[in-house]
């Protein structure tokens, strides 16, 4: 019972890191994005 329970835990958990993760990148791709290419910003 006590390896099922922490079974599911640890799915749970390592889910909730992997959406983390695909969050955190997607964040990161967008803003490498704006920096590279800046779209509203002309150069000083």
């Amino acid at each position: 019972m006590v390896a099922k329970y922490l079974e599911t835990e640890i799915s749970a958990l390592l889910f909730a890191i992997l959406l983390l993760i695909v969050f955190t990148v997607d964040i990161i791709f967008r803003l490498v994005c704006c920096v590279k290419h800046p779209k509203n910003e002309s150069k000083h």
